[in-house]
């Protein structure tokens, strides 16, 4: 069972996976209708062996966007997404290369 943090807009998470062998970290953030949102995860240490990857969950639980490192270095960042519903919106971040386990604390901020 997942319990993701929960995420305010503008305030940025730190996300830690829990060992050596975690694939995803996960925070959640409410919107409302018609909210435009941005989504960026980066490295919380600086690790520039990172190559992350972020997908935006909507409220069925249906992926609405992805981004693998579209920003700065090889962070991720959605951008400009218009949510079509009021309600909870899940953020998972990987590293790019799916199978393989993240390397250190991530920072989301949407």
């Amino acid at each position: 069972m997942v319990d993701p943090t929960v995420a305010a807009y503008g305030t940025p998470v730190t996300l830690t996976p829990a060992d050596a062998e975690t694939l995803y970290v996960y925070t959640v953030f409410e919107a409302a209708a018609d909210d435009v949102v941005h989504v960026w995860a980066d490295t919380a240490d600086g690790n520039e062996d990172a190559d992350l990857s972020v997908s935006l969950m909507g409220v069925d639980g249906e992926e609405i966007e992805s981004d693998d490192d579209d920003w700065y270095g090889r962070n991720a960042l959605i951008r400009r997404v218009v949510l079509p519903e009021a309600g909870l919106y899940l953020v998972r971040v990987s590293e790019s290369f799916r199978d393989e386990p993240l390397l250190g604390p991530v920072n989301v901020t949407v």
